[in-house]
């Protein structure tokens, strides 16, 4: 009799459930290994009516996650935009830090350096634990590495690193041992740049994060051309080709021809 009646909670509870908060959890469930999968759900989801505020926040909120390993950086803008439509909300409140930064990263990536330093840093004010700390401090490394900071950049992508290590947040140890790659190629460190690029492919790898995947594997690339490694350049291009060839941005297209092209 115990059985019966918990199967039937169980069925009345999956027919209650609402199939619009199902697929907006199935696009965030999507959005570290497929986020092109994600924006499908969410685009979708955009075109139907009857959304209660709280999922027209979280629609907005997904579509500005997605957007950006996409490089779609106008959807990132109307996503951004379309939450500020409901800045009296009390959820929109309780997601303040998700969506100025969010705005910080429009800002950042459209070069209002200031100001998204200010977005950033009040975004971290408000935040709620570490987690979101870890990640507000390396969106504000990516401005200061921007402005050309780069020892200070280095030192806050290295305390990034520590803080992503301690909370095992593999997506963020290559984030960030992603970015002091880059600041090592700057830098004309090829060797530390290579090493820190292999560290980066490996996190992305364990986690199957095919944008970071793509992106970190190309600057990989790049260095074994800058040391003239042939070998080591062609067992890695075959699989990073394949899997850009499969994920929908231009800019990481772009990269990579450019990379087969100076070799």
């Amino acid at each position: 009799m115990r059985f019966i009646y918990l199967l039937i909670i169980t069925f009345s509870t999956l027919l209650s459930a609402d199939p619009i908060d199902e697929q907006l959890q199935e696009a965030k469930d999507y959005l570290t290994v497929k986020p092109s999968k994600s924006y499908e759900i969410l685009t979708r989801l955009q075109q139907t009516t009857g959304l209660t505020t709280q999922q027209q926040i979280d629609l907005n909120i997904l579509i500005a996650r997605a957007a950006l390993p996409l490089d779609k950086l106008d959807e990132l803008y109307l996503a951004v935009e379309g939450l500020f439509e409901y800045h009296n909300h009390p959820y929109f409140t309780e997601n303040i830090t998700t969506v100025t930064s969010a705005l910080g990263i429009w800002l950042r990536k459209n070069n209002y350096l200031e100001d998204a330093q200010l977005s950033f840093e009040c975004s971290y004010q408000h935040a709620k634990n570490d987690r979101l700390k870890l990640i507000l401090n390396n969106s504000l490394a990516l401005v200061v590495r921007q402005v050309n900071n780069l020892e200070r950049a280095k030192s806050l992508f290295e305390y990034s690193f520590k803080l992503a290590k301690a909370s095992r947040n593999v997506n963020m140890m290559g984030m960030t041992s992603h970015n002091l790659g880059l600041i090592a190629l700057e830098q004309g460190q090829i060797s530390v740049a290579e090493q820190r690029f292999r560290d980066a492919l490996e996190y992305f790898t364990s986690i199957n994060k095919r944008a970071g995947n793509i992106n970190t594997g190309t600057y990989l690339l790049l260095t074994f051309v800058i040391q003239e490694q042939l070998t080591n350049f062609q067992r890695l291009y075959a699989p990073i080709s394949r899997k850009a060839q499969a994920f929908p941005n231009e800019r990481s297209h772009a990269l990579l021809t450019w990379v087969t092209l100076v070799i």
